[in-house]
């Protein structure tokens, strides 16, 4: 009886540890939609990716080139949307001036 008690202490710690350390993981983090017309292909898709994935700070990325669409997961204390979009207009992927932040959840899946 005593272990299943000691068992059941150390389970709930572990839960709870795992807890706090994904809010950290996602704290300081956002979620953003940019609308890029330029991509337009499976191809444009993909270099439009790479591109946004070499960015220091972008976590995930998911390009629709059907909606004209780079869906980004990134650590705003180490990139800003302003150097995304200003890396992507160096690239010519030039990404229209409203951005649309989505919920997080999105890219935890």
């Amino acid at each position: 009886m005593k272990n299943i008690k000691l068992f059941t202490v150390i389970f709930l710690l572990s839960l709870f540890l795992v807890a706090v350390s994904y809010q950290n993981a996602i704290a300081g983090c956002l979620a953003a939609r940019l609308t890029v017309p330029a991509i337009v292909s499976l191809e444009t898709a993909s270099e439009a990716g790479s591109i946004l994935k070499s960015i220091g700070g972008v976590i995930k990325v998911r390009t629709n080139y059907k909606a004209h669409t780079a869906e980004l997961f990134f650590n705003d204390e180490k990139t800003s949307v302003k150097k995304i979009k200003t890396t992507l207009r160096k690239a010519g992927f030039p990404a229209k001036r409203k951005i649309k932040y989505i919920k997080i959840s999105t890219f935890l899946t």
